[in-house]
């Protein structure tokens, strides 16, 4: 007696359970879009954010903000503008400005990219000055980064000099405090983590830097994860360590605030594109006394 119901094969009940499978996959993937997500032309991103603990040198707490404008970034070239300024708790300026070039590789979902930069900082005296070179190359999920600055003009300024002259016997000492920069090289490679459901996505990056001077040099690694809600608002911690500045650990709140036609506030991830640079515009000094005597 036939009861009208089928009992399917194991055969027919695998290729049942693939296709309904893949079906569900596809769904799934045009509902959430992934870290390709849409742009529009142009794209105008507003920061405004806080830094507090010490990172490579940098101990003073401070405030930036800044724009980020992309063009192009619905086609598989771009080019952008970046300009950031900082506020140090001591009252000291800083800023950085840049442009760059990406390009999108469809086929294989990466954009490859290369910036140039100019940084500012206020000295004690006198101010210093940067120019740094990025290459980029950016995925849905791996992300690696290079990144080099080298200083423009004098790189060392006498900030005050105090003489020793209590001696028996005429000796006179005297010590010139010098503030220097440092040349440096750094590199990373870090990896999204989408949160569709929660609109966020979680970075997490490490890698390697190198600082020079005529009077210092040292090796060292950082770490650092990001928390990003739907690109509005992120909180960051980084770590370094090296044999110079030790251990430091950094903390950072940042708020974004975007000005285009195609708002996706849903989407996991930013376009390759239009994505901002990640890289160290905050410079930093250091000082140390040249000594004379007539002994």
């Amino acid at each position: 007696m036939n009861s009208g119901v089928q009992t399917l094969k194991p055969k027919n009940m695998l290729k049942t359970i693939a296709i309904s499978g893949a079906v569900f996959f596809n769904a799934l993937s045009a509902s959430n879009p992934g870290c390709c997500g849409c742009s529009s032309d142009p794209t105008i991103w507003t920061y405004a954010g806080y830094n507090f603990g010490d990172y490579i040198g940098v101990t003073e707490n401070y405030a930036e903000i800044g724009a980020f404008m992309v063009s192009g970034a619905e086609t598989n070239e771009a080019v952008f503008i970046d300009g950031r300024g900082y506020r140090f708790d001591n009252e000291r300026w800083g800023a950085s400005a840049g442009v760059g070039f990406r390009r999108l590789n469809a086929c294989q979902d990466r954009a490859w990219g290369i910036n140039a930069y100019y940084d500012y900082l206020e000295g004690r005296v006198n101010s210093f000055h940067d120019l740094s070179l990025g290459i980029e190359s950016l995925g849905c999920a791996w992300d690696f980064r290079m990144n080099g600055y080298y200083h423009v003009g004098p790189n060392r300024r006498n900030t005050k000099e105090t003489i020793f002259d209590e001696f028996t016997g005429n000796f006179i000492a005297s010590c010139k405090r010098v503030e220097f920069s440092y040349d440096h090289i750094d590199a990373e490679v870090g990896h999204t983590f989408c949160m569709r459901p929660f609109g966020a996505t979680l970075y997490a990056a490490i890698g390697p830097y190198y600082y020079h001077s005529r009077l210092n040099d040292f090796f060292g690694g950082f770490a650092r994860i990001e928390l990003n809600y739907n690109d509005i608002i992120s909180f960051q911690v980084r770590a370094s360590h090296d044999d110079t500045f030790h251990t430091n650990v950094q903390g950072r709140v940042l708020v974004s605030i975007p000005f285009d036609t195609c708002l996706c506030w849903i989407q996991a991830c930013r376009n390759l594109l239009s994505q901002p640079v990640r890289r160290e515009g905050v410079m930093f000094t250091d000082n140390c006394c040249d000594w004379t005597w007539n002994w």
